[in-house]
Formats: C-alpha cells, structure tokens, sequence
C-alpha cells in the first residue's frame, strides 16, 4: 500500500462517532504538515482546519471526519480497504488532503481544508466553519462514485416524536409506542405523497425513520415515551421558501 493509503488505513481504524472524533482529529492534524499543509489546527468545533498559501481567493475542501455507528471491523485485504468511513467519508477527506497538498498554487490563492466534525448529526463543524469563509469556491467530499461530481445537496427536516399516557392498559389502549409509530408512519406517506419518480433525484423528497427507542417505563401510574428521530429529505426550495412541507409541535392523540 503507497503512504497515502496507508494514512487513510490508520485513518479508519480510528473510531470517530460523531460526538468522539478526538482521537481522529489529533492523528490527521498530525500527518497534514507531511503532506504539505503549512497551517494546521483543531478550530472551536473540534474540526481539523488546514491551509496553504496567502492569497485573497480562497478554495475550500470540506469534508467530514465523523462517522455513523457500526459498519464492518477495520481490515485490510490486499489494495481492499474495509472499515467504517472507508467511503463517508475518510476516503474522500484523505483524497482533500493529498490533492490539495500538492496542488501548486499561484500567489493569488490560498486553498483551505476542513475536516469537519458532526456532520452526521447536527453539522456543527460546519457551521462553526461558514462564517469563517468567504471563498471563491468550496468542493464538499462526499462519496459519489470514481466517475461522478454531485452538484447539490439536498436539506433535511429533522422531528423527534413524543408521547406518553397515564397507564391505561393495553387491551383498552394502543398506547404511546404505537402513537409514536402512527404519526411516523403518517409523515412519511405524506412526504411519499409528494414524490415524482420521473423527476431529478435532486428534486425528489424522501423520508427516512432514524432512530427510535422506549425511554422511559413505570409501573404505576404508567408513563411511557418513545423517541423518534425522523429524516425529511427535501430538494432546495424554490422562491422564498418551500410550498407544502413544515413542521410543528402539537400533543399526540390517540
């Protein structure tokens, strides 16, 4: 395996979950210097921020160091490189790092790399990030096959559903569990609804369930709560604002 592969391996053997990407961070604020970066350093959102050059347009890699749970263990076969954010998005994060450590660079410019953390929860990294930049042009890494560049993003509606009750037995009652799973259901074909399967993916809403789980049980009286965390995956709007898509807080009822 060449030096870069063998930095994305160590890379990937790191578990860095969204929430506990330290450990990550350090090690690729340790090898970036290596690669040619002159200025490297963990910004206040815990993303590793790198740059080269002085110029006054500025290009921005920005990728993401942080993972989703699980995946398969961290092996490698050959030049086959498995383990979790091998592909989201490690692989596309080192690719920033090499590439743009070796992109000669005019006086005019300075290229910038953020290995942003939280991208797989609240986006913090790049949040704290935005501001901070004001670039002639960002390249965002995200895994999009060896022939393809994405062009856009498309945004995301996060809820999170509640319920509970007092007790009432379960042959007289279906209960919050199910009320949880009733409006969840409820929002997902409505998304569904809006759905045209000849239109662009871009243009495509979708929905996803993304966790669940009981909190909290008592014997008497019975109180009960289960979380959900739903993802709406919208296409940018169009105008000011999107036409039939919102959200509010109200009590469930069943």
């Amino acid at each position: 395996m060449s030096p870069e592969g063998a930095i994305l391996s160590r890379l990937v053997s790191i578990p860095s979950t969204s929430g506990r990407e330290e450990a990550a961070c350090t090690y690729l604020a340790g090898v970036l210097p290596s690669l040619g970066w002159e200025s490297v350093k963990i910004d206040g959102a815990g993303s590793v921020v790198a740059s080269r050059g002085n110029g006054p347009r500025e290009l921005v890699l920005l990728g993401h160091i942080d993972t989703v749970p699980g995946g398969p263990e961290h092996r490698l076969e050959g030049d086959t490189l498995w383990g979790r954010g091998t592909v989201d998005a490690k692989g596309p994060l080192c690719a920033f790092a090499v590439a743009g450590g070796r992109t000669p660079l005019t006086e005019s410019w300075t290229i910038t790399l953020v290995a942003a953390t939280g991208e797989e929860t609240d986006s913090r990294g790049a949040l704290h990030s935005i501001p901070r930049h004001s670039p002639a042009a960002c390249i965002i890494g995200e895994p999009s096959g060896t022939d393809g560049v994405t062009i856009g993003y498309r945004g995301s509606l996060r809820t999170a559903l509640t319920a509970s009750d007092c007790g009432a037995h379960r042959s007289g009652d279906p209960g919050p569990i199910t009320a949880v799973l009733r409006c969840a259901g409820d929002i997902l074909d409505f998304v569904d609804g809006q759905d045209d399967p000849g239109a662009p993916v871009i243009g495509r809403p979708s929905g996803a369930d993304g966790t669940a789980e009981q909190t909290s049980i008592s014997a008497f009286p019975r109180e009960a709560a289960r979380n959900g965390g739903w993802s709406a995956f919208v296409p940018p709007p169009h105008g000011e604002g999107y036409p039939y898509l919102s959200a509010e807080r109200r009590p469930l009822t069943w």
